[in-house]
């Protein structure tokens, strides 16, 4: 059992404090660079990022979608943001950092639910984002593209970390399809009249029906139980939050 929990950590205990102080580091350099917007804050935030994430450069082909879509952000988080908020968002950033590089260099002995958590939150956020953002201007179909990219490959990622099955073909083809009618139903929920926040959860808990009914079947349990929970669970929830949402137009 010992092994098996040294196996599992794969590194000493005092390697947490270094991810931590990187984490806080980079949150740091998120605050200023989403403060100022000046590409000098910018340019130190992406390079320290890359730098933080590639050394020591252990699983970092693993978690590579999780990290661009992470380093990324700042971008489009901005111009949606009051300042207010920026402190807030900031140490938020600095803790998913943290359980990013926690993931990579093998810190948690039980990876598969924090890598799920991971996951969600990015989904959330990206999906979002996307909600918020202006639907009518003339880079909607390029946000439509982009937000079906980003499923693409947050989704292949999942698979490749939480399934059972070592066939990258596999995985790829059920990437692809959920992936499409995941942007099919983003397109019809950008139509109904509740708020970002209340599409981008009914996204997320559409996105985890598939990804558990995906991994039912690749790993043989699909059965009557798996698929009557997942209805049950859906339409409890999705009532919930139609029920929580003003419904404005």
């Amino acid at each position: 059992m010992l092994k098996k929990l040294k196996s599992a950590l794969g590194s000493p205990k005092g390697s947490i404090l270094p991810l931590a102080l990187k984490s806080v580091v980079l949150g740091i350099l998120f605050f200023f660079a989403l403060a100022t917007g000046k590409w000098f804050f910018i340019t130190i935030f992406v390079l320290l990022g890359c730098y933080f994430y590639f050394v020591p450069n252990v699983n970092s082909r693993q978690f590579l979608a999780s990290f661009l879509i992470i380093l990324l952000f700042p971008a489009f988080l901005r111009q949606f943001l009051d300042s207010g908020w920026f402190l807030t968002i900031s140490l938020a950033y600095s803790a998913i950092f943290f359980v990013l590089l926690g993931l990579k260099n093998l810190i948690f002995i039980n990876r598969r639910p924090i890598y799920c958590f991971l996951n969600g939150i990015l989904v959330f956020t990206i999906f979002s984002l996307f909600f918020w953002s202006d639907k009518t201007g003339a880079f909607f179909f390029a946000k439509y593209v982009l937000v079906f990219f980003v499923s693409l490959f947050l989704f292949k990622e999942f698979l490749n970390v939480s399934s059972e099955s070592h066939s990258a073909q596999k995985n790829n083809l059920f990437a692809w399809s959920v992936s499409f009618l995941v942007l099919q139903i983003v397109w019809a929920l950008s139509f109904l009249p509740i708020n970002f926040l209340n599409a981008g959860a009914l996204t997320l808990l559409i996105v985890l029906i598939f990804q558990d009914f995906i991994l039912g079947r690749i790993s043989g349990s699909m059965d009557r139980k798996l698929i009557l929970r997942n209805i049950t669970i859906f339409i409890a929830l999705t009532l919930a939050i139609f029920g929580a949402s003003s419904w404005s137009l």
